[in-house]
């Protein structure tokens, strides 16, 4: 396998003021500071085979707050200008293609828009929204033009935007609680099938404290100890 050259440039300063979903339940003690490149590290997703990367970004509400509050902004304020992006869940994706002429074919976001599915806990799926919001089409623009410019191209990346709640009208994700968010990218004959999976609550977020069998530092997000294998 031939060495694929990532051409996406994340500049997680100019990320954080735009984009948000609804947190859940806090369920354990949040940390004071949250580590914003740990939290980045989190919530960047991408793989590689063959020729071919696929990348996904996922935009949790709680990033975009920490982000924004420590560049000076309070939370309250920070919340409030954020409040009209509660309702959706939204993903920076990429998928390329290396060929053997050296060339590089990308996905459009018509073919991005067509192979993305967010699994429901009932096991169904959401696709992404045709139509996004005024007020949120704008700033995901400027978002667009800010990751993709420093990239050099901004047709390489795509923004898409789904419902935050299922046709029932249940959460997809509920990020404070143990909680997972499957987003898959179907084959089209061109590009191949590819899944990420994000598992909350976050670690940057969310310190999971130790162990009650064997004291051991263990992640909230853990259902079982790994060392001793009690219930946490």
């Amino acid at each position: 396998m031939k060495v694929i050259k990532i051409s996406i440039t994340l500049t997680i300063v100019s990320v954080v003021s735009f984009l948000s979903i609804a947190a859940g339940a806090l369920n354990w003690r949040a940390k004071t500071k949250v580590d914003i490149g740990e939290f980045a590290k989190e919530i960047m997703a991408i793989n590689v085979a063959g020729d071919q990367m696929h990348s996904a970004m996922w935009m949790p509400f709680k990033f975009n707050v920490e982000a924004a509050s420590a560049s000076g902004k309070s939370r309250a304020q920070v919340e409030k200008e954020l409040e009209p992006f509660k309702a959706f869940l939204i993903f920076m994706v990429q998928s390329s293609d290396h060929r053997s002429d050296g060339s590089i074919r990308f996905a459009s976001e018509a073919e991005m828009k067509s192979r993305a599915i967010l699994r429901c806990k009932d096991g169904s799926g959401v696709s992404p929204l045709d139509t996004v919001p005024s007020q949120l089409a704008v700033s995901l623009a400027a978002l667009k033009k800010v990751i993709s410019g420093a990239a050099g191209n901004q047709s390489e990346m795509h923004i898409l935007v789904f419902p935050f709640k299922d046709a029932r009208g249940k959460n997809i994700i509920e990020p404070g609680t143990r909680d997972k968010l499957v987003l898959t990218l179907r084959s089209n004959g061109i590009f191949d099938r590819s899944q990420f999976v994000w598992r909350t609550p976050f670690e940057a977020v969310f310190e999971g404290g130790y162990c009650p069998g064997c004291s051991e530092k263990v992640k909230a997000k853990w259902y079982h100890c790994p060392w001793c294998g009690k219930k946490l």
